[in-house]
């Protein structure tokens, strides 16, 4: 297994993949540079496996899980639902690697991008896996 030191968000900047045909969207995932992506309607992709670097961050690639957040976050912000399965993924991703919110990128923090969308408040999602990860942290006491 390689190395992950980091999760690094993106957005597609278009449409939806639930709305594409079959044969098309087989061949967007089969291509896909993203290891997970997350639909509007919170529907979770599995895109290149885990193991495999994926090729949406350049320099940081070999080290890096990619999520891409299906929509144009530009000029819509990211769904309830899209928003709350994000914070599940990646806080799940922080437990197997061993990371920290401070592990978590947006594009536009490593390359010059707005990616992932002006309307992703990426501190907001820092606070949310944080919080998601001590609740899961606390011991069960009966």
């Amino acid at each position: 297994m390689r190395e992950i030191d980091r999760i690094v968000l993106h957005h597609s900047g278009r449409g939806v993949f639930g709305m594409l045909e079959f044969p098309i969207f087989t061949n967007l995932m089969h291509k896909n540079k993203y290891h997970f992506l997350v639909e509007r309607d919170g529907k979770v992709y599995n895109g290149r496996p885990i193991e495999i670097p994926g090729e949406h961050t350049d320099a940081y690639d070999p080290h890096s899980v990619g999520i891409c957040l299906i929509g144009n976050l530009n000029k819509r912000v990211p769904t309830e639902k899209q928003n709350r399965v994000l914070i599940n993924l990646v806080s799940g991703i922080c437990q197997e690697f061993h990371l920290s919110p401070s592990d978590i990128y947006g594009h536009r923090e490593l390359e010059q991008t707005i990616c992932p969308g002006r309307n992703v408040n990426l501190d907001e999602i820092r606070g949310q896996v944080e919080e998601t990860l001590f609740v899961d942290s606390l011991p069960v006491i009966f």
